[in-house]
């Protein structure tokens, strides 16, 4: 029995690794492969020898993998990320072709391994970041690794555990000898080793001694080169140089040698030589040498890989010295290494080049070995090869030698020569020697010096240079050769006469045929044939082919150096020809083009012909490519030739596309088919999600199918079954397996809309399955093999689908507006490529369904729409297809099944009324309604105000006699005014004998209050201060407070936030102008620098690591980052961190890939993702691309474009589309500053780390807060190191707390100052300055000094009561009430000292006596403003703001203590103060007595004597008054208006100072952030989500209610300015329901075996779980019972997403879903997005919004059965607490003005007496003060808000302050007139105000404004000068012109008569009037005989006088 044949699925490797071998299409091991991975799984040393091209690299490639994975997974997954893998090789072509194919071996497994290639030429600062990551697998050379091991960026001491030499033979050899043993000084003394050769030598040898141990060796009985079936190998003999080169143009021009060549050269000067040669005759060529740069280099081979170039020129200067021993080799270290070569450059070994048809060694090789790697660079992986050598008759004994190692004995040798007659070919000599004498050495320098030249125009590092020196940029690029090679037309052509008559046959493309081309068959009379071939003459078509001829010169020269592009000018010139004549055009006029496939698998390439050849050739029927033989010389070699797969399509998109049918479908009939089975792999496509296997050519009639069969088909494609004995079918049960599995992953999108996902499955079952497939499909290319049973088959490449234009819009428009639950985003962005939903249509969306590149279709499908009437022929017989396509709106399934829901089909929506706009403004006409109404009221006022003056004019002169003869003769008083008197008499004897008391015991009295200040003062010790926001502005009851308490208590707190934004300085926009989109306009920060920029700044963020002397550790991104997939073990991979470079996953080396097709990757479509909590799986094209914007293509840089339900793209580069931890990152969380979906205008680059928001009782927390620390410092170090490039805005979490803590401190001295001058103020303004020589008795410092300490007293007292019974207290107490108290104090010191001062002791008044009577003169007044003011803000603590309620608390109690130590403590003061000036002691010092002289004469104050003299005449006159009344009537009015317009809110930017990071942060946010924070409805408990009507109450896809949540989301989405909501809401319900899918293999269940029961994940291929579904196929919307759902659900809430099932619930919805313990659902979550929010006003609107909608929700779902009336949805995010305030603030202001208001009123109107009058008008002017205010912050811009409404609270005590007392100065002094008894209160009260209250309050203020913090430059300077300003000018202005007005009477002389009585009989007849009776009595105290002319103030009574 033979032994089976071995696989890689015996070999014992990962799952992964065997879905990447199947994906790269390796379906058995090579020999090597098959003995070394067994041996390396063991943990063997290998030393290894196979020949070049056997697959060495996957022999050591996949165990190095196998061992990683297998290291992850097991006991060592949570070990730290490390370095495991080093493999060293000696060029860096072969390094970049090993990573490559690491990547590809790795693409399954990806976010497991990271891999790095250093091999690069980058600085090593440059790929730092790289290996920071700590990559698993670094490549480099032994030098490029030991520079980074000494720089020690690299360290590999404790972790490597696998160490490959790959080519093994070439490193010593190269000059690696002395790094190599540098190098394993810094490895550890185990490990793992691997060296791979081709050869063994000496130095493989001394290799072995070094690093090996115990090897096994393999040595494989293989020969060196392939055998002669797959490898022909031939020498031909030259005898001259000049035969060289006339025999490689003749196997050139003449085509006998076809395909990919490659050229070895031995010398760069021979490799330009041989260049310029070529060019002579027209044929392109690229030079590969050791002078270019490695990214040229590198750039070369892929393009040559890819087709782009036919003929590669490489020179083999690296070589291997034969037989040399190794310490006689020359290092190329030496000094006589050559200049500008690099070292470590090589391509004759290990690079992988691909379809080379054949080798030719135009110089011989120098050895043997030479010429095995230059020969296994072609038939390499089973692929045919040639390999031909030119040998001069001095190179025989070479040849002898290397004959004699390849024949090993055998008498054939392995060269063969060829014998030709020399002589045929002799005349086509004289044309090569007139081509090599063009070839001078100086063209051959200046050839050199242009691509010099070029390299140092496209060079990056020169960029900045050019761009700062534009003159050299224009002298370099315009500096042309001075001795070119000449070019002559003539040679470009062979004339069919030179010939030979042997080769005529096979020389077919490139003669000049002097007949005209075969026409193809003529159309109709009457039509032209539009693919009619025309003949090249000079005036039909020599204008066209002098164009093309120049662009196509122009492109090549592009292509040479190393930039290719693709003109689109070209491609205008080849669609200006017709198709048919292409091919003729190519022959007869030379017009070297092929038109391109339209965007074919791989990318979008332009292919070109070079050396004017298309190897597809077209016959008279259409297109058609055919086998060619490949000859050579006489001898022919059967080659399969696989069609190329850019094609010429005779389609441009913009013309009607029509085609004849091609050869391979000669049959267009009903019944007939096209194709039919399968014939394996297609070989153009080597990776796929799915086995791309194509079907054969099969042009025979449709089969009838029964059985399996028919049932398949009946399950598949149900819209083909016509019946169990009527059903033909061009499908075998393999296509419909096949089919049966891509629906499924097509269907886990589309099946939210029924319509959809039935017209995406008729698609595919038409064009594959349709009994009449033949009628519109039409293949066009096709390749042949042997099938296993050794028949020839034929497998179709592509193929035409022709479909009716009608058709397609009806299946376009089914899909269109489906939606993605996740995100909200549209399915058809994932399903059209580049172009996304935005640009999709019918055309463009077929065509991705036929691009194999979307990892789904095995084949290229060209769909061809034919427009409805067209009247062009389709010839062949080709019907298009059309049929009826389900509307989104119909119910499938003839009206049983589901129609589409309204979210992804808006046909079905039900008719949404738009939201009712927001209120418009009161408008009359175009005039703001409330400016008009203001403006009328003021004029109704003004004439009620005139005609009160006019009638008091007429009448008040006689009536005033009248009431004063009255009053003199009244017998008494009124009971109104006995009620005053008796109210003042009371108040006035309490204090008087408070005040006696008190002066009589002073010392006593200081010393009991100090003791009770210092005991309320030790409350101080356990004051709590509030610091938190929330805390301080939201009520606990609120509503946002109880939502955000069951939010955190339920999913947790908001994650922390750390953000940078990046914005360009100087780096310019530039435009590229698209074949696609047109011209797209890229921004200078998507510039590659600024992208290199960026990730050296996140890497170096992503590897900060603090130490913490608390914890004794190192802190790392790792323990508190937000890791969605992997939460409880997180590795630095697995934190989430978005930013742009996530596109590339945070790499270097994928950054700076690039692929063809990047030149149409404009797009950056939105990948179907979610932030935080909301990950989805990437689903669409994520495309991106950067331009040049120097007139050179140069690369875009990553292009991915994402097959749908893809991890990886498709591309060549075959990167991954998710971030590193594992989910896509939303465009908007990585640019900003875009329009609309521009992202490639984004003027910002984002980058974000969430952080774990971790309790402040965790000792973890402060974890958060070191790495913020560090995250600063280092963002503010690059924001210094390129603060000239960029504009860096940034923020963390912290910072916020931190700047705020930082301006309290820096302000603290301010508020010290503003004390400090306050004080000295009081201090010195006591005091009497009459003379110098008594200054120093009748200052009062001492006394100032003593009040202040009094009212700091009360300040600690109130504190420390306050804090005793529990109150808490904040920064706003702390800064607001010191100002408030200390200013209420000073006005009452102030009044008391004055009128000590201006008071005079009565007869036998002792000086107890004297102090307590005046006291018991202002104590009233003093009481009366107090008392009010206390109840003020006692009964302010109503409020249901915390921080107002605690302030006007602290306030109260603080105004409290400073009345009653004022009482008590001041007075004692004043009664010392007194003692010492009557003793004549000097006021500081004490001790010292003055000298004693006469008494000083009382005199007034200055004040006093100003307002006497001039102020309160000039107020007081009349047209004053009138125009004061009617200013300030003016100014209330427009201040009504004013504060109507009052902005309420606070924004944020005014919570830092103005030098604060955090304004441009701020500032940036607003003007960048292109999406509003999260919005999260949360539903509570009382929901049953497990029934049917509960599931359809959510959900929003097939068979939901109309208004479900989601749906009624989804609606308020459509009107985003009314909403606020832009993104919709991710809905788990539905991602649930289709993870439940039976279609799909997300839910399973293992059938049998010891898990049977369990879950089966979609990963695991048990065959338990092949039919374990765990719903079956329903027949209508799939839902689960209660049963399914409770069993269910906890597996989809903890599934991974994957490639299988991409609706795995973990890391999206594990944490949005809360279980109860009987696994109820308690609560859930589903997130939306409001649109950009930037301003309070908005966030306010949108919370609003957003509670009215989640209002409508509760009611809808409160109405589905089974749901508890408590149950409520609301809406939460993080942002509402804060805002909440900001919806009732307004009535919560006139709440607080009304309870501080009231009781002022009554508070006046009881301690006056009753005096209701009095009362009134002491409100009205404390309202107006309010007002006024209120206006006034419109004007300054003070907002309205909680710190505004604090200050309007103290307003209110402060104009008290201002009114009360002259008020009541007024109400009880008398006078003939109110006018004349307002002129005096104003005296005597208005001074005393003014100096206490004003002037108290101004200087203080005034300092204020130098504060750094903009929250006390706005609400406390601007806020409190406007209030003292204010109720400043109201308090003596207004108030004493409006008292003169409407003022009360004065009281009945018989009042005082009684009382002065009263005072005489009890002996204390005065004799002097003290100040305040002379302002009560301003006449002698007898009634006079006429009244008194109001025009005169009162006299003061002089001295002496009764």
């Amino acid at each position: 029995m033979e032994e089976a044949e071995p696989s890689f699925a015996h070999l014992g490797l990962d799952d992964r690794l065997l879905r990447a071998v199947g994906a790269l299409g390796w379906e058995r091991p090579t020999l090597i492969q098959a003995e070394a991975i067994p041996l390396a799984l063991e943990g063997k040393d290998l030393l290894a020898r196979a020949k070049t091209g056997s697959g060495k690299t996957g022999a050591y490639a996949l165990p190095l993998l196998q061992h990683l994975l297998r290291r992850k997974a097991g006991a060592q997954a949570v070990a730290e990320q490390a370095v495991r893998g080093l493999v060293l090789v000696p060029t860096r072509e072969l390094g970049q072709q090993v990573l490559q194919m690491l990547r590809r071996l790795a693409a399954f497994c990806a976010r497991d391994v990271r891999l790095v290639d250093v091999s690069g030429q980058a600085a090593l600062a440059a790929q730092r970041p790289l290996l920071m990551e700590k990559p698993d697998v670094v490549v480099g050379t032994p030098s490029r690794v030991l520079a980074h091991l000494q720089a020690r960026n690299l360290s590999l001491q404790d972790s490597l555990e696998i160490l490959v030499l790959d080519e093994a033979d070439l490193l010593f050899s190269f000059g690696f000898e002395e790094d190599l043993k540098s190098l394993l000084c810094y490895l550890p003394k185990i490990y793992q080793a691997f060296i791979m050769s081709a050869t063994f030598n000496e130095d493989v040898q001394a290799l072995k001694q070094l690093v090996l141990h115990n090897p096994v060796t393999l040595k494989l009985q293989e020969s060196q080169l392939p055998d002669s079936s797959q490898l022909s190998q031939f020498q031909i003999r030259c005898e001259t140089e000049e035969d060289k080169f006339l025999l490689l143009y003749v196997l050139l021009k003449l085509s006998l040698v076809r395909g990919k060549v490659i050229f070895f050269v031995s010398t760069i000067e021979r490799g330009y030589r041989l260049k310029l040669f070529l060019e002579q005759f027209s044929i392109p060529a690229c030079v590969l040498n050791s002078e270019l740069p490695v990214k040229s280099r590198c750039h070369i081979i892929a393009q040559f890989n890819q087709g782009f170039y036919d003929y590669l020129i490489a020179t083999d200067e690296q070589h291997l010295s034969e037989a040399k021993p190794l310490k006689e080799q020359r290092k190329w270290k030496g000094a006589k290494a050559e200049k500008g070569k690099d070292q470590e450059y090589g391509v004759s070994r290990g690079i992988d080049f691909q379809n080379v048809s054949a080798v030719l060694n135009f110089d011989f090789p120098p050895s043997v070995e030479s010429y095995i790697h230059r020969a296994g660079r072609t038939a390499r992986a089973n692929n045919p090869g040639t390999a031909l050598t030119f040998v001069l008759p001095s190179e025989q004994a070479l040849l002898a030698r290397i004959e004699e190692t390849l024949g090993g004995g055998s008498s054939e040798a392995p060269l063969q020569p060829y014998q030709f007659r020399m002589e045929e070919v002799e005349g086509l000599r004289y044309r090569c020697k007139d081509a090599m004498r063009s070839v001078t050495k100086q063209a051959i320098k200046e050839a050199r010096l242009r691509e010099i030249k070029e390299e140092l125009l496209n060079s990056e590092k020169l960029k900045t240079y050019f761009e700062d020196n534009p003159r050299d940029w224009d002298l370099l690029r315009h500096d042309k050769p001075l001795h070119p090679a000449i070019i002559k037309p003539h040679l470009r052509n062979v004339p069919e006469y030179l010939v030979p008559p042997t080769l005529q046959a096979v020389a077919q493309p490139h003669l000049r045929k002097r007949k005209r081309a075969k026409r193809l068959p003529s159309t109709p009379k009457g039509r032209q044939n539009p693919l009619q071939s025309f003949k090249c003459t000079k005036g039909r078509f020599s204008k066209l082919q002098q164009q093309v001829s120049t662009w196509l010169n122009t492109w090549r020269e592009s292509a040479l150096l190393g930039q290719p592009r693709c003109s689109l000018a070209l491609e205008e010139a080849a669609a200006a020809a017709t198709v048919a004549a292409a091919a003729t055009t190519a022959a007869e006029c030379w017009v070297p083009f092929c038109w391109p496939s339209w965007w074919p698998e791989q990318g979008q390439r332009c292919r070109a012909v070079k050396g004017a050849f298309c190897r597809e050739t077209w016959s008279s029927k259409g297109l058609a490519v055919r086998h060619e033989q490949m000859l050579i010389l006489g001898k022919t070699a059967d080659t399969p030739h696989v069609a190329p797969r850019g094609v010429w399509r005779p389609v441009f998109r913009k013309r009607p596309r029509l085609m004849a049918a091609a050869a391979p479908t000669k049959i267009h009939q009903d019944g007939y088919c096209s194709f039919y089975g399968e014939c394996g792999r297609n070989p153009e496509i080597t990776s796929s999600l799915l086995p791309a296997n194509v079907p054969c050519v099969s042009n025979t009639p449709a089969r009838q199918l029964s059985g399996v069969h028919l049932t398949l088909l009946a399950s598949v494609c149900p819209m083909l079954f016509t019946g169990a004995k009527s059903t033909y079918a061009c499908c075998s049960e393999d296509q419909l397996r096949a089919l049966q599995s891509s629906l499924t992953l097509s269907q886990a999108v589309l099946s939210r809309c029924p319509a959809c996902s039935e017209n995406f499955a008729s698609i595919h079952c038409h064009n594959i399955c349709s009994p009449n497939q033949s009628l519109f499909t039409n293949v066009t290319r096709y390749f042949s093999r042997t099938s296993p049973q050794g028949t020839l088959e034929v497998g179709v490449l592509e193929y035409q689908c022709y479909y009716q234009q009608q058709y397609a819009d009806a299946l376009f428009n089914s899909c269109k507006g489906v939606r993605l639950p996740a995100t909200g985003g549209y399915a058809i962005s994932a399903m059209c490529g580049m172009y996304g939903a935005a640009l999709c249509n019918p055309q463009y969306w077929l065509d991705y369904q036929g691009d194999p590149s979307n990892g789904l279709a095995p084949l290229a499908i060209s769909f061809e729409l034919i427009p409805p009437g067209s009247t062009l022929p389709i010839e062949g017989g080709i019907v298009p297809f059309n049929a009826t396509a389900w509307k989104c709106s119909e119910a499938v399934n003839n009206g049983t099944g589901e129609r589409c829901s309204c979210p992804d089909c808006p046909q079905s929506c039900p008719a949404i009324l738009a939201p009712q706009p927001t209120r418009p403004p009161l408008k009359l006409g175009d005039v703001d309604g409330v400016i008009v109404i203001c403006s009328l009221l003021f004029c109704l006022f003004a004439g009620l105000f005139g005609a009160f003056l006019l009638w008091q004019h007429c009448h008040a002169r006689q009536k005033r006699k009248e009431r004063w003869r009255k009053r003199a003769k009244a017998p008494g008083p009124t009971c109104s005014q006995k009620t005053s008197q008796a109210t003042h008499d009371f108040l006035a004897k309490i204090f008087s004998s408070w005040g006696k008391l008190v002066a009589s015991y002073p010392i006593t009295v200081i010393v009991v209050s100090s003791v009770v200040v210092i005991f309320l003062s030790n409350g101080l010790l356990k004051i709590q201060l509030t610091t938190d926001p929330v805390e301080l502005w939201s009520a606990p009851g609120s509503q946002a407070r109880q939502e955000k308490a069951f939010y955190d208590q339920q999913f947790g707190p908001f994650f922390r936030t750390n953000q940078v934004f990046l914005t360009a300085k100087n780096l310019p926009n530039y435009t590229y102008d698209s074949l696609i989109l047109g011209k797209k306009n890229f921004s200078g920060v998507l510039s590659m620098e600024a992208l290199l920029d960026l990730l050296e700044l996140q890497t170096s963020l992503q590897g900060i690591e603090i130490w913490s002397e608390k914890h004794s550790r190192n802190i790392s991104l790792k323990d508190i980052c937000y890791a969605p997939l992997n939460p409880q073990n997180a590795s630095l991979s697995d934190c989430a961190v978005n930013s742009l470079l996530q596109y590339f996953q945070n790499n270097l080396t994928r950054l700076e890939m690039t692929a063809n097709q990047t030149h149409y990757l404009l797009l950056m479509d939105p990948c179907l993702v979610g932030t935080g909590l909301e990950m989805r799986l990437c689903q669409i094209a994520s495309l991106m691309g950067m331009a040049s914007n120097r007139g050179r293509a140069g690369p875009l840089r990553k292009p991915t474009a994402c097959s749908p339900l893809s991890f990886q793209d498709i591309t060549a580069l075959e990167m991954s589309c998710m971030a590193d931890y594992g989910a896509p990152v939303f465009p908007f969380l990585a640019v900003g500053g875009y329009s609309g979906e521009e992202y490639s205008e984004a003027q910002a680059l984002l980058l974000t780390f969430p952080l774990n928001n971790i309790p402040s009782s965790d000792p973890r927390s402060e974890f958060a807060l070191l790495w913020e620390e560090q995250f600063l410092k280092i963002v503010q170090e690059f924001q210094q190191k390129y603060a000239n490039r960029y504009a860096v805005a940034f923020m963390a979490e912290r910072s916020l707390e931190d700047e705020i803590n930082r301006t309290t401190w820096e302000d603290l001295p301010i508020f010290a100052v503003s004390f400090i001058v306050i004080f000295v103020y009081i201090t010195f303004a006591l005091g009497e300055y009459s003379s110098c020589r008594h200054i120093l008795g009748s200052s009062k410092v001492t006394l100032g000094l003593g009040g202040i300490l009094v009212v700091l007293g009360a300040l600690l007292a109130s504190m420390g009561f306050c804090a005793f019974v529990g109150l808490p207290s904040s920064l706003i107490i702390l800064e607001v009430v010191p100002f408030l108290v200390l200013a209420m104090g000073a006005d009452n010191i102030f009044i008391f000292v004055l009128e000590y001062q201006q008071s005079q002791p009565l007869a036998g008044e002792t000086r107890e006596q004297h102090l307590g009577r005046v006291l018991g003169d202002v104590a009233p007044s003093m009481l009366l403003c107090s008392l009010s003011e206390i109840i003020c803000f006692f009964l302010g603590a109503l409020s249901p703001m915390p921080a107002i309620r605690t302030f006007a608390l602290n306030t109260a109690v603080a105004v409290l203590f400073d009345f009653l130590l004022q009482m008590s403590a001041f007075v004692a003061l004043v009664a010392l103060d007194s003692r010492r000036q009557e003793a004549s002691r000097c006021d500081v010092c004490c001790c010292i007595r003055l000298k004693t002289g006469a008494p000083e004469k009382r005199r007034e104050g200055l004040l006093v004597a100003f307002m006497r003299r001039y102020y309160v005449p000039f107020l007081f006159s009349g047209v004053v008054r009138f125009l004061v009344v009617l200013l300030f009537a003016f100014l209330f009015f427009g201040s009504v208006f004013l504060g109507v317009n009052v902005q309420v809110g606070l924004e944020q930017e005014l919570s830092v100072p103005q030098d604060s990071y955090l304004l441009e942060y701020f500032q940036a946010l607003s003007q960048y952030l292109m999406v509003g924070p999260p919005a999260y409805f949360v539903t509570t408990g009382g929901y049953n989500f497990s029934t049917v009507p509960g599931m359809n109450g959510v959900c929003s896809s097939s068979g939901c209610d109309d208004n479900s949540l989601t749906q009624l989301i989804q609606y308020a989405t459509q009107f985003p300015q009314e909403s606020f909501l832009a993104i919709p809401a991710s809905s788990w319900v539905d991602d649930f329901i289709d993870w439940l899918s039976p279609f799909s293999s997300c839910c399973r269940t293992h059938m049998f075996g010891p898990q049977k029961g369990e879950f089966c994940p979609s990963t695991d291929s048990s065959l338990s779980c092949l039919l374990g579904q765990c719903m079956p196929i329903p027949s209508g919307a799939l839902r689960p019972n209660m049963e399914q759902f409770n069993r269910f659900l906890p597996w989809f809430l903890q599934d991974k997403p994957n490639l299988k099932c991409a609706k795995g619930g973990l890391g999206a919805y594990d944490t949005s879903v809360r279980l109860g313990p009987e696994g109820e659902i308690t609560a859930s979550r589903f997130m939306a997005y409001h649109r950009p929010l930037k301003n309070s006003a908005e966030y306010t609107a949108a919370l609003r919004a957003a509670r009215a909608l989640a209002a409508n929700i509760t009611a809808t779902m409160r109405q589905v059965p089974g749901t508890d009336p408590s149950f409520s949805v609301f809406p939460y995010s993080i942002t509402y607490v804060f805002y909440e305030q900001y919806l009732s603030i307004i009535l919560v202001g006139c709440f607080n003005m009304a309870v501080c208001l009231v009781p002022t009123f009554l508070v006046c109107y009881l301690l006056l007496g009753m005096d209701l009058r009095s009362g009134l008008i002491n409100l009205l002017t404390i309202l107006m003060i309010v007002v006024d205010t209120v206006g006034a912050m419109t004007l300054w811009g003070v907002s309205f808000n909680a710190l505004s409404l604090v200050n309007l609270v103290a307003a209110v005590g402060l104009s008290v302050e201002f009114v009360s007392h002259i008020t009541r100065s007024f109400a009880i002094t008398q006078g003939p007139s109110k006018l004349a008894r307002a002129k005096a209160a104003t005296v005597r009260m208005g001074s005393a105000v003014f100096s206490g209250v004003a002037m108290t309050n101004l200087p203080g203020i005034v300092v204020l404004a130098f504060a750094k913090a903009q929250l006390v430059q706005i609400f406390f300077f601007r806020l409190n000068l406007i209030v003292t300003l204010l109720g400043t000018v109201h308090g003596l202005i207004f108030l004493p012109v409006l008292l003169s007005y409407f003022g009360p009477d004065a009281r009945r002389p018989s009042m005082l008569q009684g009382q002065l009585k009263q005072q005489g009989g009890e002996g204390e007849a005065p004799s002097r009037k003290s100040s305040l009776a002379i302002i009560h009595s301003p006449a002698p105290l007898r009634a006079p005989e006429t009244p008194p002319s109001h025009s005169h103030l009162p006299r003061t009574p002089g001295p002496g006088e009764p």
